[in-house]
């Protein structure tokens, strides 16, 4: 929901982490989410996140770029 719906993790230093589960919550209901939808992405949201932070602090391209990949997908769910 955030990555598909929202700016919010490329407009803010924490890429929305702080504000996703209230964002997550408000989302749902609207985008025909359930709670229990809304609560299966938010932690593949924070993974991803913590991933794509991590990422530049790695020695080299191919280590980033493993860092990234090991990260879940947020997968959109089905509307």
């Amino acid at each position: 929901m955030l990555t598909r719906h929202t700016r919010i993790s490329i407009e803010t230093p924490d890429r929305g982490v702080t504000a996703a589960r209230d964002a997550v919550t408000l989302l749902a209901g609207p985008l025909g989410r359930t709670p229990a939808d809304a609560a299966r992405e938010l932690p593949a949201y924070e993974s991803r996140v913590a991933a794509e932070l991590a990422a530049p602090e790695q020695p080299d391209d191919e280590s980033a770029d493993s860092t990234r990949r090991h990260a879940p997908e947020v997968v959109p769910l089905a509307a």
